[in-house]
């Protein structure tokens, strides 16, 4: 259990490095330019998706895009497997 912990605490203590080194690398690979594209394209609905807790935070930022106008449709992975 205390192992487990330990691999716990070092995922969260290390996400904010993490974060940084992703950012780094979708600026490194053009990649960040490349997504900043979409916001060029007219839509109508976002669609989220997720499985546990990536599934939450789907529904939290849903709920908050809805509040600003934003049409969205946050749905478990598991319903699009079937």
């Amino acid at each position: 259990m205390e192992e487990e912990m330990t691999s716990y605490l070092e995922d969260v203590c290390t996400q904010a490095v993490e974060l940084r080194n992703m950012l780094d690398w979708y600026i490194k690979t053009g990649m960040l330019k490349q997504m900043n594209k979409l916001r060029e394209i007219p839509f109508r609905k976002v669609v989220f998706s997720g499985m546990g807790s990536s599934h939450y935070c789907a529904a939290s930022a849903g709920i908050y895009l809805k509040q600003h106008g934003v049409e969205n449709h946050v749905i478990s992975t598991g319903e699009l497997l079937y």
